[in-house]
């Protein structure tokens, strides 16, 4: 799931913010981020969890509907 949120412009693809969502979906309301400090021998680490919203799950299986209905239309799958 995260590759095909990554493949299809949701997610960042690369680096330290890798799968965290882009700012324009956050700001649609598809996507929150809770943000929590984990404390390691080596210091504090900030960690990031992406959340889908009840919005986000609609929006996304509608498009996963629309994109598999073709493939199989097409006989791809």
């Amino acid at each position: 799931m995260f590759q095909w949120l990554r493949d299809n412009g949701f997610l960042i693809k690369s680096g330290r913010e890798r799968n965290q969502p882009k700012q324009q979906f956050i700001e649609q309301g598809l996507f929150t981020t809770t943000v929590t400090m984990v404390s390691r021998t080596e210091g504090d680490v900030e960690s990031v969890t992406t959340l889908v919203t009840g919005k986000g799950q609609i929006k996304l299986s509608n498009k996963l509907i629309s994109e598999f209905s073709t493939l199989n239309q097409r006989g791809v799958i």
